[in-house]
């Protein structure tokens, strides 16, 4: 073209005037396929069209960015922060650990996962805009081992030659709070300090039925187990082994 042009920008907006060279910009108040028409001002026949989607795809490099959620103490929880996807469409996140991915809503940046008890390692978290499956980016996330459960066991004292005397043994409880044990038999629950792992008890002669010991953490009823005790059980053989 030989002069000025005037330029159609596809969207109803009033046709303008271009130069012969050089550049113009206009802003589209919706989104979709436009088709540019540039036409000769002084030859209005002499045109050239090019089709644009609006809004223009991205060219940034996605990133997923992978910490501990700082909300969770036990270290299980990823918080992922997601940048360079299309504004435009959700993005899903794959956690790395078979379960469902998660569907991150357009112009949502941030999203987090709790790892159930028992999967351990590095996951591979990986987030994959719905919109465009070739932005895409991944990271990883290590969640940190999961506290073992706590325990109780329980086995007659040697020194009580009856078997009426049970012995619980206490582990992975919280080391920061009593345990109150429950021995089965109706009588008032027993306090074990904080940081000591054993207990007694002595049970009635009338008792020789089986009992079920409950342990409980005072800081966090979460925390619970339980055993069994039959008291009197075997009381003759360790008789005999005393004599």
């Amino acid at each position: 073209m030989a002069g000025p042009t005037t330029i159609d920008w596809g969207d109803g907006s009033p046709v303008e005037t271009g130069p012969e060279q050089g550049t113009a910009s206009h802003a589209y108040a919706t989104d979709g396929t436009k088709t540019i028409k540039v036409c000769d001002a002084a030859a209005p026949t002499v045109c050239t069209t090019v089709e644009v989607n609006i809004p223009f795809p991205s060219t940034a490099t996605p990133t997923v960015t992978a910490a501990a959620d700082p909300a969770d103490t036990t270290g299980r929880t990823a918080a992922v922060t997601l940048a360079g996807f299309p504004a435009d469409g959700a993005v899903t996140v794959n956690w790395g650990d078979g379960t469902a991915a998660q569907t991150v809503p357009a112009g949502t940046t941030t999203a987090t996962h709790a790892y159930a008890a028992g999967v351990d390692g590095a996951q591979t978290i990986t987030a994959t805009s719905a919109t465009d499956t070739t932005k895409t980016a991944n990271n990883t996330f290590t969640p940190t081992p999961a506290a073992p459960a706590p325990s109780v066991a329980a086995a007659a004292d040697a020194g009580d030659a009856t078997g009426h005397t049970a012995t619980a043994t206490l582990a992975n409880f919280p080391a920061d709070s009593a345990v109150s044990v429950n021995w089965g038999d109706g009588s008032a629950a027993v306090e074990i300090a904080a940081g000591t792992t054993t207990g007694s008890h002595v049970y009635d002669a009338a008792v020789t039925t089986e009992q079920t010991i409950t342990a409980t953490s005072v800081g966090d009823a979460s925390k619970t187990a339980s055993t069994t005790f039959t008291p009197g059980a075997g009381a003759g053989l360790r008789a005999a082994r005393k004599k």
